[in-house]
């Protein structure tokens, strides 16, 4: 993970900061800090302090200094897009500052975090760590209508950009095995993924009991088969097995590009609570740091699981794991 800073953003984000301390607006305040952290914890590229980006921008230090400075983050922001409507990114879980007044298109088009200079202090995904309970049932009626309000809603407003999930959960094809989950499940990725224009990336990791009749697995695959998302599964043996190996709680664990989320029910329909972290979010350096190791720590983990799936698969000839076409899950590209 990297934060890519445009001169142009970061001297409109200065004018924002210094008026927001004039006017003593500790909502736009306490949001402007949050991202100060982020540039420090993440040092913001160019790879020097980011106090003294704010002195340069200030023009603290002499005019040549400060062209110096300016293209030399020009010169990176160049390398890492090309001009709209092409724009190319570089990573699939970077932060993107830029000097476009739509840079939110990015997000919907790339799953991909990105402010430009029509951020105006107000917010910065405030609401993203955040539990919040989720109804009853998967659907329930509104009063002396016919409408119906979807289990999911309860959680659009906290959604991050994201082009991609790991998801882990041990009970997904278990017992009872009914179509109300598949839907749910169709509904929770449609909402996380949201529009994004290029392919979204779905990993399941689940267990499987001796007898599992494996045609459940092709049905799941066959509610995803659409050209935009990409779905793998990988199963091991035994829940049991599966608990006890790898240390999981009931609560169902998923990862994607910006954020880890825990739910205890995700897909059935009993009340739950929905806890997300945020990557980007902290309250000083260190706290973002640890978000940061312990992502790639878990990330890591899984990846190696995945890898010891395939080679249990490929010795003893079961099949354990299964794909609707040959892809890598973006969010395992950096992962080492």
């Amino acid at each position: 993970m990297a934060v890519f800073v445009h001169p142009e953003f970061l001297k409109k984000f200065i004018e924002i900061e210094d008026y927001a301390y004039q006017k003593k607006d500790k909502k736009k305040i306490r949001t402007l800090l949050i991202i100060e952290t982020l540039f420090e914890a993440m040092k913001a590229i160019p790879i020097i302090d980011y106090k003294e980006l704010v002195k340069i921008f200030k023009k603290e230090v002499s005019p040549q200094k400060l062209e110096e400075h300016e293209q030399r983050i020009l010169n990176l922001y160049n390398q890492s897009f090309s001009n709209r409507p092409d724009i190319v990114v570089n990573s699939n879980s970077d932060f993107y500052f830029l000097n476009e007044l739509n840079a939110s298109l990015l997000e919907k088009e790339f799953g991909v975090l990105a402010k430009g200079l029509d951020f105006d202090g107000t917010d910065f995904y405030n609401k993203a760590s955040h539990a919040v309970n989720l109804p009853l049932n998967r659907k329930k009626k509104k009063e002396n209508t016919n409408s119906t309000h979807k289990y999911w809603d309860e959680f659009r407003e906290f959604i991050l950009p994201s082009n991609g999930i790991l998801i882990i959960d041990p009970y997904i094809f278990g017992e009872p095995y009914e179509d109300e989950k598949r839907v749910s499940l169709k509904e929770f990725i449609a909402l996380i993924k949201s529009d994004i224009r290029k392919e979204y990336h779905i990993t399941i990791i689940t267990s499987i009991p001796k007898d599992f009749p494996l045609e459940r697995i092709d049905t799941a695959l066959e509610a995803f088969k659409e050209e935009k998302i990409c779905v793998e599964i990988y199963a091991c043996n035994q829940d049991k097995d599966f608990i006890k190996k790898y240390g999981k709680t009931r609560d169902r664990e998923f990862f994607t590009n910006y954020s880890t989320i825990t739910i205890g029910h995700p897909f059935d329909k009993k009340e739950t609570k929905i806890s997300q972290n945020f990557l980007g979010y902290g309250d000083d350096i260190n706290q973002i740091k640890k978000n940061c190791d312990n992502y790639q720590r878990d990330l890591k983990k899984w990846l190696k699981i995945i890898n010891d799936i395939k080679k249990i698969e490929e010795t003893t000839g079961k099949i354990l794991y299964w794909r609707t076409n040959e892809f890598i899950n973006r969010l395992f590209e950096n992962i080492q």
